[in-house]
């Protein structure tokens, strides 16, 4: 019988194995972070907001770019940099100088160039609004652990000004993005998905597949040092950013 990893496309599925919002992983040697953090607020000096839509009416591209006009009408500077149709390298030098990666707003989920941007540092703003896709990897996986500032049409404008003049927000949600990435999308964190898949289909071992991270019970969550952010259920709720590590 095939194994099943439950993600956010989970309709449709009568069953599954694994329980995990995202199994994408990425090398996160490539994708590196940042070494510092801009201080400039869109006043003191510009904000630079990365888009990259293969499909832009799925990514929700004209509320972003809607968003980024209304911030500019309000004497904010903030620049768009919008990536289409380039090699994926591209993409990845010029996560090195932008502040903010907006994903997209439409459907409740993040994917691969969230994970990009999160594991180069950057603040992510996506989509996870939608209880029906999200609160089983809240309470059974570690959706909860994830710092992507999650962002709809009705709130991106808000959104984007928040990071725009917080950069200390900025940084706190860039830094926990990187520790993401690293712990669940990174290859490392692939082998040890993949191992457990194997140990319990080859081996016969008694893996328990369906609560392998689940936060409470699983040996995983454990053994691992929880992510930690400033938002409660991808929501920023107020209060002074966390201390911050060095990243790298």
């Amino acid at each position: 019988m095939p194994t099943r990893i439950a993600g956010f496309l989970i309709d449709g599925i009568p069953r599954w194995d694994v329980t995990m919002p995202q199994m994408f992983s990425i090398d996160t040697e490539k994708w590196a972070p940042r070494g510092s953090y801009s201080a400039a607020d869109g006043r003191s000096g510009p904000v630079r907001v990365l888009h990259t839509p293969n499909h832009r009416g799925f990514k929700g591209t004209e509320f972003i770019v809607e968003a980024v006009e209304k911030l500019q009408a309000e004497g904010l500077q903030v620049e768009l940099v919008m990536l289409e149709g380039v090699p994926n390298d591209e993409v990845c030098r010029t996560m090195a100088g932008v502040d903010i990666m907006a994903e997209q707003l439409i459907y409740s989920c993040y994917a691969l160039s969230g994970i990009e941007g999160m594991a180069c540092g950057l603040p992510v703003m996506t989509n996870l609004a939608s209880e029906h896709q999200t609160r089983l990897y809240r309470r059974f996986s570690f959706l909860d652990e994830c710092p992507i500032l999650s962002t709809t049409p009705e709130n991106v404008a808000d959104n984007l000004r928040l990071l725009v003049t917080r950069p200390d927000l900025r940084e706190a949600l860039g830094r926990a993005g990187r520790a993401y990435a690293e712990k669940y999308h990174s290859y490392e964190a692939a082998r040890f998905l993949f191992e457990s898949v194997y140990a319990r289909i080859l081996d016969g071992r008694q893996v328990d597949l369906i609560n392998l991270y689940h936060p409470v019970t699983s040996e995983h969550a454990r053994i691992h040092e929880r992510v930690r952010h400033p938002l409660v259920e991808n929501r920023y709720v107020g209060g002074e950013a966390p201390a911050l590590r060095a990243v790298g």
